[in-house]
């Protein structure tokens, strides 16, 4: 109601100011579209202004609802935008903050060489203004694409790092949940069962803790997988459907569709040939 009242006072600047914290806690509140229905009216209001930098935050904040709905395509071009916006804006905070997150939906498209660059500059800018959590995040972006790669050694290093380093500096839950599922990750990839299954325990009780949905039903899904692998086929299903509701309820198709797989291999592994 102020943001209608200061619009119709001819303020519109100031008035999409008003959307940036209820383009946030719509999106918190799993309003995906009326969040993103906010986010584009503020955008537009910004761009019309020619307030670079407030654009920029915007375009980070609708890659990121993107991303976390698997549209990840959608996310890397907003993510350039937002970066280019920065740039021009001479926000050289946004700017990093903008690579690491195009870097991270270059990846989820599987263009890891791109990424990798994206990734490695913004460590190095990180580093070089003193931007520690930014830094971290970019050596845990860097450890996930060699997880991808097979390159184990170098992923445990960085992502363990990453963890050590987001902890250091008093980061934010949600930074904090995020290195710990990819360090999880990690463990299970090189099969060291035991300590992904405790990691996953944590990140799937704090997550849960802030409300995390997305991160939750990762955690439980993977936590599934290892259960699978210790032959624990009881607590793996249970795991599979809790991340799919999850996922269900956030609209999040790519990834209910590869808890249904998963559900699907361990039934015809059990020989429900039906059912799988």
């Amino acid at each position: 109601n102020d943001g209608m009242l200061i619009n119709l006072l001819g303020r519109a600047h100031e008035a999409a100011q008003t959307r940036v914290p209820k383009l946030i806690v719509l999106s918190m509140l799993g309003r995906h579209d009326e969040a993103l229905a906010c986010g584009e009216a503020a955008l537009a209001a910004f761009v019309a202004a020619g307030d670079e930098r407030s654009a920029g935050k915007i375009e980070l904040n609708l890659g990121t609802m993107h991303s976390r709905q698997d549209r990840h395509a959608e996310a890397v071009a907003l993510y350039r935008r937002a970066s280019v916006r920065a740039a021009h804006a001479g926000d050289r905070e946004l700017s990093i903050r903008a690579d690491i997150s195009l870097a991270n939906g270059l990846s989820w498209q599987y263009d890891f060489d791109e990424a990798l660059r994206v990734f490695e500059r913004a460590l190095m800018r990180a580093g070089t203004h003193g931007h520690a959590v930014l830094a971290a995040q970019a050596r845990g972006g860097i450890g996930r694409i060699e997880l991808l790669r097979g390159g184990y050694a170098r992923a445990l290093r960085e992502l363990a790092a990453a963890r050590a380093g987001l902890a250091e500096v008093g980061a934010s839950p949600q930074q904090c949940i995020d290195a710990e599922l990819s360090l999880a990750d990690a463990y299970q990839a090189v099969n060291l069962l035991p300590e992904a299954q405790q990691l996953y325990a944590a990140v799937i009780r704090d997550a849960a803790a802030i409300e995390a949905s997305t991160e939750q039903a990762t955690a439980l899904l993977e936590a599934a997988r290892v259960a699978h692998k210790l032959g624990d086929t009881g607590t793996a299903l249970a795991g599979f459907e809790q991340a799919r509701a999850l996922f269900e309820a956030e609209d999040n198709t790519a990834s209910v569709a590869w808890a249904d797989l998963s559900v699907a291999a361990l039934q015809l592994e059990l020989g429900e040939h039906e059912e799988a």
